[in-house]
């Protein structure tokens, strides 16, 4: 078992390798010794699975899918809904929605997108000079591909627009879990600050380029929305940053959790 997963991370560009018999983890821009067993855990392994079948050209994310897996696993235990800024084709919220059995779930995933890209006209100059225009190459029309690959999942909303106009289109009262990955700074930005206020106490909020190489802009902006709200980011080499909402919550027994 182990050698098949071994050949399926080596075609997704994860390599590991070993030095001195301690295996390396190398891909994503992150090369580590430490322990990285989460890749043989059979239900990381069935929400890897189901993420690849979304788009399986995000295959080396694997670590930035595990942070994406614990974020979602500590809001579950939260009242309130989750959303996410930034969907594409659906990788990160397929793998989510798999490991959380969402349908037992009484919770709705709201997905914020254009569905075609990034939407250029808000990226700043910074953004244009490193390069930022060029992204849209990797992206096309992938509408309707997503609506196709939800439709398994149940109590599930993609709102197709620009961010941040199309965040008033749907009443969301409380929010849980909230992935913001849109490319740009300013769409970013525009989808904390609104959706800050709905955050549920110790909601999650995961920025998927925040410490990324080449994405210094959104560095810079969420640092001044952190020294603004008074909220610090946790920085991880993978190029995430994580934030949690402030306040009492009550966090559900894990047994409870789906009952809610």
């Amino acid at each position: 078992m182990k050698s098949v997963l071994k050949k399926l991370l080596d075609f997704l560009g994860v390599r590991l390798t070993r030095i001195d018999g301690i295996k390396r983890y190398d891909s994503d821009g992150m090369q580590t010794l430490h322990n990285h067993e989460f890749l043989d855990d059979p239900k990381y392994q069935v929400a890897l699975a189901r993420a690849l079948m979304a788009d399986p050209t995000l295959g080396f994310m694997t670590w930035r899918l595990h942070v994406a897996l614990w974020a979602a696993s500590h809001a579950v235990r939260l009242g309130g809904d989750f959303v996410e800024c930034g969907v594409n084709r659906g990788f990160l919220a397929s793998a989510i929605m798999k490991y959380l059995d969402w349908n037992s779930l009484d919770r709705s995933f709201f997905l914020f997108d254009t569905f075609q890209g990034i939407a250029t006209e808000l990226l700043s100059s910074e953004e244009i000079n490193a390069g930022r225009l060029s992204f849209n190459k990797q992206y096309s029309d992938c509408y309707k591909d997503a609506v196709d690959n939800f439709s398994e999942f149940q109590r599930v909303n993609l709102i197709r627009g620009r961010v941040p106009e199309s965040l008033s289109s749907i009443h969301i009262d409380n929010v849980a879990f909230l992935s913001i990955d849109m490319n740009s700074a300013k769409a970013d930005v525009a989808a904390f600050e609104f959706f800050w206020p709905k955050l549920a106490p110790c909601a999650v909020v995961l920025i998927d380029d925040y410490a990324y190489s080449g994405f210094e802009k959104t560095y810079s902006s969420f640092n001044d929305i952190a020294q603004q709200y008074g909220v610090p980011i946790l920085s991880l080499p993978t190029g995430q940053g994580i934030m949690l909402k402030g306040g009492s919550g009550t966090f559900l027994p894990e047994n409870r959790a789906k009952e809610t």
